[in-house]
């Protein structure tokens, strides 16, 4: 089954690229639903937004903090326990502190969690919900850049989004944003911003229905 799941790993990665959502994966038997508790993921997101910028200063470590407040459990794919990384050391594994490898677990793991390419040309996010993941690559190259959690969803179906380093020692300061809107980095909508314009964004909605074995 490592095999299996490592196939689906690569096959999701492979349909990023083409901007398209993972498949499902097979698997042999299904034990139950796992819990996932939105609200306490997006308070737990909001808590933390302003923190001093964490150790590693990840937005995935950030989400990934968030899910695990949410009850989603921590498994021997996905945890905080050792280190990993040659230059600086990161805690616990890969899916724990980088995009791709959250969104490829999160995929083996959830097979009915998928990405829903979302479009910078209107700000309705109908399938978001609080608790999900906004996966935004900036350079349109079909590599993850930055994660976000879902906070709240604004009039209009518009989501918000709170992530990593938004403390208060930078000029905009914030806890939480427009999912279409940067508050830093000379603010203004992403899509019209010179420096990403061919900025991609994925809307990954968690769905706890389906929990395979491996």
């Amino acid at each position: 089954m490592k095999i299996k799941r490592a196939v689906a790993a690569a096959a999701l990665a492979v349909s990023l690229a083409a901007g398209l959502a993972g498949p499902a994966m097979a698997s042999d038997s299904v034990v139950s639903n796992a819990p996932y508790d939105r609200q306490a993921a997006v308070d737990w997101a909001l808590e933390h937004a302003q923190d001093p910028e964490p150790f590693p200063a990840s937005c995935t470590w950030f989400v990934t903090n968030a899910l695990w407040a949410g009850g989603l459990p921590k498994d021997a794919g996905w945890n905080a326990d050792g280190e990993h990384g040659r230059l600086q050391k990161s805690p616990g594994t890969p899916s724990a502190t980088a995009a791709q490898p959250l969104l490829d677990y999160l995929s083996a793991r959830y097979p009915y969690t998928k990405p829903v390419e979302m479009d910078f040309t209107g700000n309705a996010v109908p399938q978001a919900e609080p608790g999900d993941i906004v996966a935004y690559d900036w350079e349109g190259d079909g590599r993850i850049d930055h994660l976000a959690l879902v906070v709240d969803i604004a009039p209009g179906q518009y989501p918000e989004v709170a992530e990593w380093g938004t403390d208060d020692t930078h000029p905009t300061g914030y806890v939480k944003r427009g999912w279409t809107y940067s508050e830093k980095d000379e603010p203004g909508w992403l899509q019209d911003k010179d420096k990403h314009p061919a900025v991609k964004a994925w809307l990954w909605h968690i769905d706890t229905t389906y929990l395979p074995t491996f």
